[in-house]
């Protein structure tokens, strides 16, 4: 015995209106995607429901900043300072390098830079005490301090913590501000949803 279908008494393309009522509302924000507890506002006083509504939130952050270029990295080689070309990629929370752009489709890069660690407020150009290189800006990153740290040309020692300085140079005072600008996108989307420092 099969069911008849049935259909809408105003034919199949026929959209039906909701009887769904609006009973309340919560208000959540980027800042309180760990909540698992909301108030729920503008509750009707005979609705069954009030006071508050409990959920899960799952979340994901997807930094969508991308560029690429050359950038020349400053390195700290037993005491002495060396500045060496590098093929650079931001994508999303880290920057990658290579020796060469063929190199980035090839093999793995020579490191990979978190930014997630990262606690520079805003990316410029570096003071000229620090660096008196042209077109040069400065990342700092920080982690837990270990035994071996010292302070050198890279490397800060702060009590518990230990900052890591990277010097990137680009050829050109407008590349310099492309670079600043995607950075700092990207440390403000990694800011916004708490995965870095502010």
């Amino acid at each position: 015995m099969v069911m008849p279908i049935k259909e809408s008494p105003a034919g199949p393309q026929a959209v039906r209106t909701s009887s769904f009522e609006l009973m309340g509302y919560a208000v959540f924000s980027v800042q309180a995607v760990n909540k698992k507890v909301f108030t729920l506002n503008n509750t009707p006083v005979m609705s069954p429901l009030e006071g508050s509504v409990e959920m899960r939130i799952c979340c994901e952050l997807a930094v969508s900043v991308e560029h690429h270029g050359f950038l020349t990295m400053f390195e700290d080689v037993s005491g002495f300072g060396a500045w060496h070309r590098r093929w650079c990629l931001l994508k999303g929370d880290s920057l990658s390098y290579w020796k060469y752009p063929d190199d980035e489709k090839k093999t793995a890069p020579i490191d990979t830079i978190d930014l997630k660690n990262c606690v520079t407020k805003q990316v410029g150009p570096v003071s000229r005490d620090i660096c008196a290189r042209l077109h040069t800006l400065l990342l700092e990153r920080e982690r837990p301090a270990q035994p071996q740290d010292k302070d050198t040309l890279v490397m800060v020692c702060k009590g518990e913590k230990t900052i890591i300085r990277h010097l990137l140079s680009a050829d050109t005072k407008e590349e310099r501000i492309e670079w600043c600008n995607k950075f700092n996108a990207a440390l403000t989307a990694l800011r916004m949803w708490g995965n870095s420092h502010q």
